[in-house]
């Protein structure tokens, strides 16, 4: 439905069945590289874990998350005592084999974050040597739900933290200046990060939903005159939280990739290219024949798409390596630069008819109807490279080897089917 209204509103009067011309092109230039670091601060849900991918290698990501006070002048009453600390994240959703196991390790920040400030896959903060927790081979279950002090809460990664730690820095700081509102508060204790340690499994990627009301340290005690008391310690709205995502230089990605992003030998690049979420792989390319093979005629384009289907065969009917569910497309006027455009047709006629999403004939289809218009009446430069990424890239680990523009299967691989008119031929 989209396409044909699509087709109505680009070249709709140029429509004689003689001389509507349809052209399938694989003259792309295409290659792997390394994406730039990707915000990751403030996001719906943080990327946390460590994962050994058998396409893309190893991914490590550490999540820093600051606590604030859930209520102010705190006093935790006579001759209080800590019974449990309780660190509680809810899932988001995985990546990877959960049936394989975490090794984390939770630190205090001796670095402070800021809310005005943006933070990137590629930050790292300081932490205290002494580990608060250091948990072997934690059990990620995503979708099973846990019973917490007699009710049922939804998924959720729960970390038992260090009660002398917390005695010292909070019970006996009772009714003090610094537990009197967060913005003492936060000075002194200015967050945690959880680090993905070990290398005893193949691990996984859980996306952790740092806002949901379940997030938060929960401090169980009691004092002289009540048992069964609760303190948290939450994140919320004006919490700073973020992943810092490494991909290991890509050393133990498979071969091909390894030669485009880390080698930048792209020789092989025509038949597999690759595509990551979490500041990893993106794909740039151009249509360096494209004006050449219509020089000289006058070219009323009236549908340009651009074809992608994934490489990868799934074994026993499920594939935990799960690929993007869309992939987005934009243009840079500099290789170089960090400034990039959305493409003309995303503009004018929206993410709906500009496409993406994987479809129902297993490929990505985006719409470059007038993109390859603007190219050809060099209102865009041709020189001007094409970049293909993941959609939702800060909040996932999801990742698609493409069928190049040579892949030898001809039926499937990377092309731009033009659709169009010569003027020329419409004035005879």
């Amino acid at each position: 439905m989209a396409c044909k209204e699509e087709e109505s509103r680009v070249g709709g009067t140029l429509r004689p069945s003689d001389v509507i011309r349809t052209d399938t092109i694989d003259d792309i230039q295409a290659f792997s590289i390394a994406e730039d670091s990707i915000r990751t601060s403030k996001m719906s849900a943080e990327v946390f874990g460590w994962v050994e991918d058998p396409l893309f290698g190893t991914v490590r990501s550490h999540l820093f998350i600051q606590f604030r006070l859930s209520a102010d002048a705190v006093n935790f009453g006579t001759d209080a005592e800590l019974d449990s600390v309780i660190l509680s994240i809810p899932y988001a959703g995985f990546f990877g084999d959960t049936a394989n196991r975490l090794q984390i390790g939770v630190y205090e920040l001796d670095e402070a974050m800021h809310k005005d400030s943006s933070y990137y896959s590629v930050r790292d903060l300081a932490v205290l040597p002494a580990p608060l927790a250091k948990v072997g081979q934690v059990e990620v279950h995503p979708l099973k739900k846990v019973v917490v002090t007699g009710e049922e809460q939804s998924a959720q990664l729960r970390i038992a933290l260090d009660k002398d730690y917390f005695t010292q820095k909070m019970l006996l700081k009772s009714g003090s200046p610094e537990l009197s509102n967060n913005a003492n508060f936060l000075p002194y204790f200015k967050g945690l990060m959880l680090k993905a340690e070990g290398k005893e499994s193949k691990g996984c990627l859980a996306y952790l939903d740092v806002l949901n009301g379940l997030t938060a340290i929960t401090l169980h005690y009691h004092n002289q005159e009540h048992d069964s008391l609760i303190f948290q310690l939450v994140s919320n709205d004006s919490s700073v939280y973020f992943a810092r995502i490494d991909h290991q230089g890509y050393a133990d990605a498979e071969a091909e990739l390894k030669r485009q992003v880390t080698e930048k030998k792209y020789d092989g690049a025509s038949r597999s290219l690759y595509v990551q979420a979490s500041g990893g792989v993106k794909v740039q390319l151009r249509f360096p024949g494209l004006k050449g093979r219509y020089a000289g005629r006058r070219v009323v384009v009236h549908k340009a798409e651009l074809v992608m289907a994934p490489d990868f065969e799934v074994q026993g009917g499920y594939d935990p390596w799960f690929h993007p569910s869309s992939l987005s497309m934009y243009y840079k006027q500099d290789s170089a630069s960090s400034k990039t455009y959305f493409l003309p047709d995303y503009l004018n006629l929206g993410s709906d008819f500009f496409g993406g999403k994987y479809g129902e004939d297993s490929t990505y289809r985006f719409l470059l109807t007038q993109y390859v218009q603007h190219l050809l009446t060099e209102q865009i430069s041709g020189d001007y490279p094409l970049y293909v990424v993941a959609n939702g890239a800060a909040i996932q680990a999801t990742r698609v080897r493409l069928k190049g523009p040579a892949h030898p299967d001809r039926r499937n691989r990377m092309r731009l089917i033009l659709t169009y008119s010569v003027i020329d031929d419409l004035n005879k």
